[in-house]
């Protein structure tokens, strides 16, 4: 699997409800911190940055599944930021990804999106800087 395929997991587990560029890349942090075989080695890099662990790929993974069709990102209504929600097509995809994986590598995700979606921005972020300190490093983050 490519790291655009879990990428693609993340965003259709978050079923008709738009991922927000914290969910996205928390999300996709902690499935990387997990140490599921299926992760690929060239995995997001996520380095400390001012809210926590980010890596800019990740956007441009989102932009490029948008241009295939499998994504929406759209901005959002209360920033100046894009959220991502799975398209048709890509909830199609992510089914038939599932269906190749390891069902309790799937529940794990689905698991962490249901918990990112779970917070507000503040508490997300919060919650990553209480379990990973060294994340907090370039923070403009005051909690």
């Amino acid at each position: 699997m490519k790291k655009e395929d879990f990428l693609l997991l993340v965003v259709a587990a978050g079923k008709d409800e738009p991922l927000t560029p914290v969910q996205l890349q928390k999300s996709l942090f902690l499935i990387g911190e997990q140490g599921i075989p299926e992760i690929p080695e060239e995995f997001y890099d996520f380095q400390p940055y001012h809210y926590g662990p980010f890596d800019v790929r990740v956007y441009q993974d989102a932009d490029t599944l948008k241009e295939d069709g499998m994504v929406l990102r759209f901005k959002s209504d209360s920033g100046n930021w894009a959220n991502t929600v799975a398209t048709y097509s890509g909830r199609k995809r992510a089914e038939q990804l599932k269906s190749q994986m390891d069902p309790a590598v799937v529940q794990y995700i689905e698991n962490v999106v249901d918990w990112a979606q779970s917070m507000n921005f503040r508490e997300l972020v919060a919650a990553i800087y209480q379990a990973y300190p060294e994340y907090r490093e370039n923070s403009v983050f005051q909690d």
